[in-house]
């Protein structure tokens, strides 16, 4: 007669739950790697955005209190060009933060959209330090003779 706990030793099959808990260690190190990496680039993508919406908002509260005649609400007289990037009325500023290049200027377009009005259009330009990319951010606001 075979013993049987000879046998059980001998054919057994499967691992250890010591062997799964290191192989689930070292599986769980090589996936956050990349993913860790990928939370900071977009924390950073989100910080940069915020940065540029914060100076839009400044930028379009600073054009909200002056007053109509100012002479920083003039149109340049090229027409409707509020969409012109090329060749803005009002460069503001140009600064870097959060390892970003970051450009703000406005265009001015007077009698529009009915005359005693202007329209003022804002943009924010930014790029990383090592981004071939421009992103652009835009706003526009209407300011009344009477408001």
């Amino acid at each position: 007669m075979i013993n049987n706990c000879f046998i059980s030793e001998k054919v057994r099959k499967g691992f250890t739950i010591v062997e799964i808990l290191v192989a689930m260690f070292l599986l769980s190190i090589v996936i956050s790697l990349p993913l860790t990496d990928l939370f900071i680039r977009t924390n950073l993508r989100v910080r940069r955005m915020q940065t540029a919406l914060q100076a839009e908002r400044d930028l379009l509260e600073r054009i909200r209190v002056a007053p109509y005649n100012s002479p920083y609400l003039q149109d340049d007289g090229a027409g409707a060009d509020l969409n012109d990037m090329s060749n803005p009325d009002y460069f503001v500023d140009s600064t870097i933060v959060y390892g970003m290049k970051m450009r703000r200027y406005y265009n001015v377009q007077d009698d529009a959209p009915s005359p005693g009005m202007k329209t003022i259009k804002v943009f924010v330009l930014w790029q990383g330090m090592r981004d071939t990319a421009t992103h652009v951010l835009s706003a526009v606001t209407i300011k009344n003779a009477r408001w």
